[in-house]
């Protein structure tokens, strides 16, 4: 298949969008306003959306929403530390495989982080802000800082 081929159908494309809730502020807004972007900019893109339980019920009932394979995680986005950590190795382990069983060829993390292992599939990660490498005390918690600092350096590096 030639390149000029290769680019010109649509790609399936996996948005990991498990931090989204109605208070997801600025990170929020990006996953919201991506997904009917993508979709009017590239028709025909198959988009499969990784959400937890507590997504946003609108973005459900959007005119768009049909249009998107949802993958709700079993999850919610609120807990303690034990908790941030179910959802990592949730979000690490299980995305790659519905990603890979779904077919699709990009998996992108849309807030600092992708899973670090996601064979045969292309990742793309956005760092929405990096303030917290420069001023670590904006996550208080040195036991959630410690491994979001490393799980979005890694991120970054592999994409």
């Amino acid at each position: 298949m030639s390149a000029e081929a290769v680019h010109s159908r649509p790609v399936s494309v996996a948005l990991n969008m498990f931090f989204l809730t109605e208070a997801s502020g600025g990170a929020g807004r990006y996953a919201r306003e991506l997904l009917p972007a993508l979709l009017r900019r590239e028709p025909g893109t198959r988009i499969v959306a990784f959400v937890s339980r507590d997504a946003p019920r609108a973005l459900f009932e959007a005119p768009w929403a049909g249009e998107v394979d949802w993958v709700v995680l079993p999850l919610r986005t609120s807990g303690g530390r034990g908790h941030w950590t179910a959802q990592t190795v949730l979000q690490n382990a299980w995305l790659p495989v519905v990603a890979a069983r779904r077919k699709v060829e990009v998996v992108h993390g849309l807030a600092n982080a992708v899973p670090p292992l996601v064979p045969g599939r292309a990742t793309v990660v956005t760092l929405l802000d990096v303030i917290w490498l420069h001023h670590p005390e904006t996550i208080p918690s040195r036991a959630v800082r410690v491994p979001f600092k490393a799980i979005a350096l890694l991120s970054a590096r592999r994409a």
